[in-house]
C-alpha cells in the first residue's frame, strides 16, 4: 500500500492540476537523439513512447502510466495521448486530474460525443452535476437522443431528487434508449411519491400517482400502484410496500449504462480488422541482456510494442493464443526452436492464415572460406557463449527459411532488426551471398552497426523497429486505401533510415505486397 501511493505521487508530480493544458505551447522533449531531432514529425519519439507505456499498464498501470505520462509530456498536443492519459489516470482512480485533462482538450480543440459523455460521467462521479448537465447538452447530444448522454442526464436527475422530470426524459427518449432505463426511472418515480406518502403529503402522492397512470395507460406498474395508494387513504392499516433507498439520499450514481472511462488505455486506437487471410498467427523474440553480455539496448521493448501493435492494427487477438513472445531468458535457443516450429505448425493448419516471425537481437555474419564473401547469418540466442562463432550454438538465417519455405501459406513475413556483436566489430562482409536474401516470402531485415545514433533512445527502440512500427500505424500509406502493405512500410522505413544517414544494411525481398496494418483511425 505504501508502495502504491509512492508511485501514485510520482505520477501526479508530471502534471501540475489545472495547469497541464496551459503548457500546451510549450514542447518539451526528454534525451531527444541527434536523428530523432531531424524528423519531420516531432512527437514521433513520444507517440513510440506512448506504445510502449501501454504495452506495460496491463502488466503494471503504475509504470505504463508514468511512461505514459512522459510522452503526453514531451508532446502536449497530441491530443489521442491526452486522452489516454486521462483513461489511466482514471483507471488509477485519480479521477480529478482524467477529469481536468479531459476537460482542457473539450475546451482546446475539436470533440467528440464520447469525449463529453466520459466528462459527463466524471464529473457525476466527483459530485459536479452543474458540470455534468452542461457536457451532456454539448453537441446537442440530448436532442440527438445519444444514449450515453441521456443516461449521464438521468443519472443527475435522480442524484437532484427530481424524478418525475427524469421519467419524463425517459419517455421523450424512449424509442432511442436502453429499456432498462424507462424502467429505473418508472422505479425510482413511484418509490419516490410513495416516500412523500409515508411523511404525511397523501393526497399529494395519490394525486400524482394518478395523473402519472393516465398519461401512460399502457404501463400497468402506475396503475398498480395508483390503485394501492388510493386503498390506503381510506384504510391506513394496510401495509405500506417496503421503503427502496433513493439516489439522492444514497448520493452514488446508478450506473444506467456502461461506465465509458472504464476501458483499457489505447492509443492506437485503430479499427481492428482481421487481414485478407481470416487468420494470423506471430512470434516474435527480442534479447538485450545476454547471458554473458549485452545485446541491443531496446530489444525487448520493441518486440513488446510490435506485439502490442499487431493486436491494434493487424487483427490479431491479445495474449498467447496467437501471438508468443520469448524475451531474454526466455529467448534460448531450444525455445526460439520451438516457437518456429509452433508458427510452422499453426500455418500448416490452413494455408489461408498469414504468419510472422520477428527477432531483434545479436547476429554474427558468416563468411566464406576467403573471408569476403558473407554466406550466411548466424542469429544468437540468450545462452551464447563469449566470441562463440559456432552455428551449432545459434539459428542461422538460411535455417529460418528452410523451417518457413515448406509452407504453403501465401503470407509469410519475416522481420528482423539485427546487430553485431562488440567481438565481431570489423568483421563484416565486402559483399552477401545474393541467394541468402532470396526469399519466396516478404523479408524484411536490417543489419546494424554497434553505433549509439543506431537507436531513437527517448522512445526506447531502435530505428528500424521504431519506424517499421511509425509505418504500420499509417504513416505509410500512401495510397490512402486504409492499408499498409509490406511493400509501403519497408519502403517508408527505409527512406528515413536513409534520410539520417544512419549504419544499416537494409535487406528486402517479397514475392508481392501483403497488407500488414489497417490504418483507419477512431476520432476521439
Amino acid at each position: 500500500m505504501h508502495f502504491f501511493f509512492h508511485r501514485a505521487r510520482r505520477i501526479c508530480a508530471c502534471f501540475a492540476t489545472g495547469l497541464f493544458l496551459q503548457l500546451f505551447a510549450v514542447l518539451v522533449f526528454f534525451g531527444a537523439t541527434p536523428a530523432l531531432a531531424d524528423l519531420p514529425d516531432d512527437c514521433s519519439a513520444a507517440c513510440a513512447k506512448a506504445i510502449m507505456s501501454l504495452a506495460l499498464f496491463d502488466q503494471n498501470p503504475m509504470d505504463g502510466a508514468e511512461k505514459l505520462c512522459q510522452a503526453a509530456n514531451a508532446c502536449p498536443q497530441n491530443r489521442t495521448i491526452v486522452f489516454n492519459l486521462g483513461l489511466a489516470k482514471y483507471r488509477l482512480n485519480q479521477k480529478e486530474q482524467a477529469y481536468n485533462l479531459w476537460k482542457g482538450l473539450a475546451q482546446s480543440g475539436p470533440a467528440s460525443a464520447r469525449l463529453f459523455v466520459m466528462l459527463g460521467w466524471t464529473a457525476l462521479e466527483l459530485g459536479k452535476h452543474d458540470q455534468a448537465w452542461e457536457w451532456v447538452f454539448r453537441d446537442e447530444l440530448l436532442a440527438r437522443s445519444d444514449p450515453g448522454a441521456i443516461a449521464v442526464a438521468l443519472e443527475v436527475l435522480f442524484a437532484r431528487g427530481h424524478y418525475e422530470k427524469a421519467l419524463a426524459l425517459a419517455w421523450e427518449h424512449g424509442e432511442n434508449i436502453p429499456d432498462h432505463y424507462r424502467r429505473k426511472a418508472e422505479e425510482f418515480a413511484v418509490e419516490a411519491l410513495w416516500q412523500r406518502f409515508k411523511a404525511g403529503e397523501k393526497e399529494g402522492a395519490a394525486k400524482t400517482l394518478s395523473k402519472l397512470s393516465e398519461k401512460m395507460p399502457q404501463n400497468p406498474r402506475f396503475a398498480t400502484a395508483r390503485d394501492f395508494m388510493v386503498a390506503a387513504l381510506v384504510d391506513e392499516t394496510l401495509s405500506m410496500p417496503y421503503a427502496q433507498p433513493l439516489p439522492h439520499v444514497s448520493r452514488r450514481p446508478v450506473y444506467l449504462g456502461d461506465n465509458p472511462n472504464s476501458g483499457s488505455p489505447d492509443i492506437a486506437n485503430l479499427e481492428i480488422t482481421l487481414p485478407q487471410t481470416g487468420c494470423s498467427w506471430a512470434f516474435l523474440a527480442g534479447i538485450d541482456e545476454y547471458r554473458y553480455f549485452l545485446g541491443p539496448p531496446h530489444a525487448v521493448n520493441d518486440s513488446l510494442q510490435l506485439a502490442r501493435l499487431l493486436t491494434r492494427v493487424s487483427g490479431f487477438a491479445p495474449g498467447p493464443y496467437q501471438i508468443r513472445t520469448a524475451v531474454n531468458r526466455d529467448a534460448q535457443k531450444e525455445n526460439l526452436l520451438d516457437g518456429l516450429g509452433w508458427l510452422a505448425q499453426k500455418a500448416a493448419f490452413d494455408t489461408r492464415c498469414g504468419v510472422l516471425f520477428y527477432f531483434s537481437g545479436l547476429a554474427l555474419p558468416l563468411m566464406d572460406i576467403a573471408g569476403e564473401k558473407g554466406v550466411d547469418l548466424l542469429l544468437l540466442p540468450h545462452d551464447t557463449p563469449i566470441n562463440s562463432a559456432d552455428s551449432e550454438r545459434g539459428i542461422l538465417l538460411s535455417q529460418v527459411k528452410q523451417m518457413l519455405s515448406g509452407l504453403k501459406n501465401e503470407g509469410i513475413i519475416v522481420i528482423m532488426d539485427l546487430r553485431r556483436p562488440f567481438w565481431a566489430s570489423g568483421k563484416e562482409p565486402a559483399e552477401w551471398d545474393s541467394a541468402l536474401f532470396e526469399w519466396d516470402n516478404t523479408l524484411m531485415l536490417s543489419l546494424n552497426g554497434d553505433r549509439a545514433i543506431n537507436n531513437i533512445d527517448s522512445a526506447q527502440s531502435s530505428a528500424f523497429s521504431f519506424f517499421l512500427m511509425h509505418a504500420m500505424m499509417g504513416r505509410a500509406d500512401r495510397d490512402h486505401d486504409g492499408w499498409v502493405d509490406t511493400a509501403e512500410a519497408f519502403a517508408w522505413a527505409s527512406s528515413r533510415i536513409s534520410s539520417l544517414g544512419l549504419d544499416m544494411e537494409l535487406k528486402w525481398s517479397q514475392s508481392r505486397p501483403l497488407r500488414l496494418s489497417r490504418v483507419n483511425a477512431y476520432e476521439h
